[in-house]
């Protein structure tokens, strides 16, 4: 069964516009899943944070009801995540500093990817979308926020071959894609009788 990897971005999104319960429908078609940094990032941590309590027990009801699996990456891909958060980290530097664009989750995310030869990541974040999409692209963006960039062109080129291949969907186009396949139906019919 094809995989398809979600970021804390994308599934906080998904629970916060309460469409968690498409993960039913679409974990027939695909193996949903997350690495254990993300798991911890929206469930786990958030569990102790009253403003976001909710959207935690939903993402957590999602793994009990096996629409959503939580995976540990493989030593060598904690290695491979390590390496694409510290190039991604080292391919932009303002003030001579390295400018971070992604984190543990996102750099987790990309790498579990990787292990699973997945079919598709489902990210919200844009740095993360930007750096396998368009990151000369991401540069101009944050050129136009933050002032001048120095590029590192090998760290970019370095980044460019880790991330090869990978396929970005974001949240709305997931919740468009299950529309337009009927996975909404049950709960749009509840919604038409009450």
């Amino acid at each position: 069964m094809n995989s398809i990897v979600f970021d804390s971005s994308s599934i906080i999104s998904i629970s916060e516009k309460c469409f968690i319960k498409i993960f039913q429908s679409l974990s027939r078609k695909a193996e949903l899943v997350i690495p254990k940094r993300v798991e911890f990032e929206s469930i786990t941590h958030p569990l102790h944070i009253k403003a976001f309590e909710l959207n935690a027990l939903r993402i957590q009801m999602a793994l009990k009801e096996k629409w959503l699996k939580s995976i540990q990456l493989t030593p060598e891909f904690l290695q491979l995540a390590l390496r694409i958060k510290e190039t991604a980290n080292s391919c932009f530097w303002i003030n001579e500093r390295p400018f971070v664009l992604i984190q543990d989750g996102e750099a987790e995310t990309l790498a579990l990817m990787k292990q699973l030869n997945a079919r598709m990541l489902v990210i919200d974040e844009r740095n993360t979308r930007m750096l396998v999409e368009d990151i000369k692209g991401l540069q101009t963006y944050l050129e136009s926020k933050i002032g001048r960039i120095i590029p590192d062109e090998k760290k970019i080129r370095q980044l460019q071959d880790l991330l090869a291949g990978i396929k970005i969907c974001r949240s709305t186009e997931l919740i468009a894609l299950a529309f337009e396949q009927g996975f909404l139906d049950e709960e749009l019919e509840k919604s038409r009788e009450s």
